[in-house]
């Protein structure tokens, strides 16, 4: 397997997880629980392979309608302002809570 770096990924931290890869997901599902868990500024994960390729393409327009309807705008993560690599050091502060 090649590695995260290797492959010229930069890993994110998401804020909301839709759950769009479980067994009884449903674009319903997916759409409420991203409706549930979003604030601004969050960063939602969805998945288009695997599991969540069969319920994620059919929730997006609902998912990003709600978004919209919120006031909430739907940037690419590198437009996010305030976006920074990570260190694991921050990671490990976070989970710390300090």
């Amino acid at each position: 397997m090649l590695g995260q770096r290797a492959a010229g990924v930069t890993g994110v931290h998401w804020t909301v997880e839709a759950r769009d890869w479980a067994a009884d997901a449903t674009p319903g599902t997916v759409r409420a629980e991203v409706a549930r868990q979003v604030r601004p500024g969050g960063i939602i994960v969805l998945h288009d392979a695997g599991p969540g390729s069969r319920t994620t393409p059919a929730a997006l327009p609902g998912i990003l309608t709600d978004l919209r309807a919120r006031g909430l705008t739907v940037v690419p993560l590198r437009d996010l302002r305030g976006a920074r690599p990570g260190t694991l050091r921050d990671m490990w502060h976070t989970l710390r809570g300090s």
